[in-house]
């Protein structure tokens, strides 16, 4: 696929969606059509109705027998334009949802010429409307009293390259910072 029209592809995914900033809910938002809260076996058939085909499971780690604990699996997908890596968390003992689920999405823009990461901030500024936080720019629910999202709450963190590329994550809140 030529630049162009991976610039224009994205573009056009970023802006599906837009949405003031004030009724932005992150369980709400989707990431290549993947959600939080989505089960493994939704997440594999959107990932394969969209052509990703290269993507690796990395398998469960070992899982304490602690009630509260949750045991983690990755899967990693390399996308036209960067790559996606979606934590799923087992489900709790009573639970709905039998298998695991989406608890976070970390999508990596690879940007293709020195302009990039300003059109894909643009573009993203397009789809979600202005920040609920600035440093980084940070979309939730609802702000604490100093105007931050708190971590322990779905949220939404774009992260610009210092040249080219970014960083989009996606989380439930069940973990303090994005995997690197």
């Amino acid at each position: 696929m030529s630049p162009l029209c991976t610039r224009l592809l994205l573009g056009w995914w970023l802006t599906l969606g837009i949405m003031p900033a004030a009724a932005l809910d992150p369980r709400d938002l989707d990431i290549l059509r993947i959600r939080l809260g989505m089960g493994e076996t939704a997440v594999s058939a959107h990932l394969a109705e969209q052509g990703i085909t290269s993507v690796q499971r990395q398998a469960n780690r070992a899982c304490p027998v602690d009630a509260i604990a949750w045991c983690r699996t990755v899967i990693v997908a390399r996308t036209r334009d960067g790559s996606l890596t979606i934590e799923l968390a087992d489900p709790m003992p009573g639970a709905v949802l039998t298998e695991p689920w989406v608890s976070s999405i970390l999508y990596r823009l690879d940007g293709r010429g020195p302009n990039e990461s300003e059109m894909i901030r643009m573009s993203v500024l397009g789809r979600f409307g202005q920040p609920s936080s600035l440093r980084p720019m940070t979309w939730c629910e609802q702000p604490d009293p100093t105007g931050a999202c708190p971590a322990n709450r779905p949220h939404l963190v774009f992260e610009p390259g210092p040249d080219i590329g970014a960083r989009l994550f996606l989380t439930a809140g069940l973990v303090l910072s994005p995997p690197r």
